[in-house]
């Protein structure tokens, strides 16, 4: 470089950053050693260093997902002939929230199809009807209160000539003090008390669905001052939920809502093309969830009796 150059050379942004963020750390050292002890200047220090970070972070455009891109409509296809077996069933399903969106999805997926899938909201499936009947199960943010309102529902005869039975939690019911696994063993235990007591249907568990987990400069800025990314705690509490699940649940009788709606993140959270505001999916999450929905269920094996 000629000393013409040298003048006229402007560094890229992206080292400018990393530049100006090295001179300011250099600079904050230097005084270190004259800070008294005790000072709140140590904390205003790695406030700023945090701010500065965030910053350099954003310019480069911020941390990678782990999930893959999505695609085309992998995983969202049925056929006509699972959406006619749905159709041919009867289908009690408990749910709040996420539980609309499948049903919208279902929905459309039968209507792509030319097929009519009953969906009808009601607790007790009309004699010899058939389809998916469904009904808003206890209140939000109380799971267990859920649990005991689904048992009330099947022993007031909600399962009377029911092919499969479906209670599925919602997101919200899950915060950072849940002790996820201490809830699935109440689940699992209900499903398999429900399951002896009503032979002649199948009891189906759910895994718990999830929430975007918040990233960018804010993210990486709670991490600096101790704090948990939104959405990464309850997740985490998911997650025990959903491990238990999987490891006790026979194949045939889980339908792993988490794992469509994760969409192949690691670990396990919604992936954000799939969601309209971090947890209710957008009409591409419907069309995978639902699709699944469809598929387990049209390929559920009715009991032995």
């Amino acid at each position: 470089m000629t000393e013409s150059e040298a003048v006229h050379y402007r560094p890229a942004p992206f080292h400018g950053a990393i530049a100006q963020l090295g001179e300011r750390l250099h600079g904050m050292q230097e005084v270190g050693g004259s800070i008294p002890p005790g000072s709140t200047i140590p904390f205003f220090r790695a406030f700023v260093l945090g701010g500065l970070a965030a910053l350099l972070l954003s310019a480069c455009g911020g941390p990678a997902t782990t999930a893959p891109p999505t695609t085309g409509s992998e995983n969202a296809i049925v056929s006509a002939a699972d959406l006619q077996t749905l159709a041919q069933r009867r289908v009690l399903f408990a749910h709040q929230s996420v539980g609309f969106d499948i049903l919208d999805g279902v929905r459309a997926l039968a209507a792509a199809n030319g097929v009519s899938v009953p969906i009808v909201e009601g607790r007790q499936p009309a004699e010899n009807a058939t389809g998916i009947f469904h009904f808003r199960v206890g209140h939000n943010e109380d799971p267990q209160g859920k649990i005991a309102d689904y048992v009330k529902t099947v022993e007031a005869g909600g399962t009377q000539g029911v092919d499969v039975a479906i209670l599925k939690f919602c997101y919200i019911d899950f915060t950072p003090d849940t002790d996820g696994k201490a809830l699935a063993e109440r689940y699992l235990s209900t499903l398999q008390t429900l399951q002896a007591q009503h032979p002649a249907t199948v009891f189906v568990a759910v895994t718990a669905p999830l929430t975007v987990v918040q990233t960018g400069p804010k993210a990486w800025m709670k991490r600096l001052m101790g704090r948990s990314p939104a959405g990464l705690a309850e997740n985490a509490r998911r997650g025990e939920f959903n491990e238990l699940v999987r490891q006790r649940v026979p194949a045939n009788r889980l339908f792993d809502l988490a794992h469509i709606e994760a969409h192949g993140a690691t670990p396990e959270a919604l992936d954000p093309a799939l969601t309209v505001d971090g947890g209710h999916l957008n009409d591409r999450g419907k069309q995978l969830a639902a699709a699944g929905f469809v598929r387990f269920v049209a390929g559920a094996e009715r009991p032995q009796t």
